[in-house]
């Protein structure tokens, strides 16, 4: 019986202290006291709200990838608009529903805005950086684009860095802020419509006329090349008398949305060069020399019996 009334003694006493932690006081705000179970409310229902939000965000990015009249850039830029008014919304919401006053968010701005000054200048840079290539687009996701040594497509947008897909198949993360201070060469801003070319070089005495009719039939039959079209014409230039050759350039132009299409033409235009060249008995040429001897006296020339045989 006394085991009993000790225990029930016990965590009567534990209790007490339960509620008085719960109820300790963190600080005053706007006349108001912000207790700890205050805190710890508003916590969980941040992180149960920050879930729903991250599924209606999900849901509302689903439907606009399935629309056809919402290009997917307009759909990043809704998709990040929808999730942080409902995260402000959340943030407002949950300090009402615990009877934390607005006025706190005063002081956690004037701490965010400390650390900022501080030591996080780099992040915001990026984050407005980011919104910057939302809105005035000048690179967009599926845009192919080069800078520095990189060269691919552009995979996605984020908040702090911007995912690059380059031709070998390696992601690179560029900061968002680097995008607008640095050189960018934007393949696909405006249209699609890239130019390619191919060289080759002929053997001295090969008939050039007949060489350029080839190189513009070849292009002619390939569906590939943007034809008919004045701005994008074809063009066959006879460049140089070159050390070993006369060296030809076709120019062609093509829809393409990456570094693979454009490669895989010009090998099969140059697949095709060579059976075309081959059939007109038109030497494709190689690199060759003539050496000449200059000298004061005819050159002396011994054989020597090898002592093994």
């Amino acid at each position: 019986m006394n085991a009993l009334l000790l225990a029930q003694t016990q965590i009567t006493v534990d209790w007490d202290k339960i509620k008085n932690i719960w109820d300790f006081t963190l600080f005053p705000v706007d006349g108001k006291n912000v207790t700890v179970g205050q805190l710890v409310i508003a916590l969980l229902i941040l992180v149960a709200g920050m879930i729903v939000i991250r599924f209606i965000t999900s849901i509302v990015a689903s439907g606009l990838k399935r629309s056809t009249r919402i290009n997917p850039q307009a759909g990043i830029i809704l998709q990040r608009i929808v999730f942080y008014a409902l995260l402000s919304l959340l943030v407002v919401s949950c300090l009402q529903v615990v009877g934390i006053p607005v006025t706190t968010l005063t002081v956690v701005g004037g701490a965010l805005a400390i650390g900022i000054g501080f030591g996080t200048q780099n992040i915001v840079n990026n984050f407005i950086s980011g919104l910057i290539l939302l809105i005035e687009q000048p690179i967009r996701v599926n845009d192919m684009i080069e800078i520095d040594d990189h060269l691919g497509k552009i995979a996605a947008i984020n908040s702090r860095c911007t995912r690059l897909r380059r031709i070998d198949g390696i992601d690179v993360l560029i900061p968002n802020s680097k995008l607008l201070e640095n050189s960018v060469v934007n393949w696909t801003l405006t249209d699609d419509i890239v130019r390619g070319d191919v060289e080759v070089g002929i053997a001295y005495g090969s008939d050039t006329e007949l060489a350029r009719k080839i190189l513009l039939e070849i292009t002619e039959s390939e569906n590939r090349i943007i034809k008919n079209d004045p701005v994008h014409a074809v063009k066959v230039f006879f460049n140089s008398f070159g050390d070993n050759s006369l060296v030809f350039n076709v120019y062609f132009w093509m829809h393409a949305s990456s570094v693979g299409q454009i490669k895989e033409l010009c090998s099969d235009l140059r697949f095709e060069i060579d059976k075309r060249y081959r059939d007109a008995e038109i030497c494709i040429a190689f690199p060759q020399r003539d050496v000449h001897l200059d000298t004061l006296k005819p050159l002396e020339v011994r054989m020597i019996q090898d002592s093994a045989n």
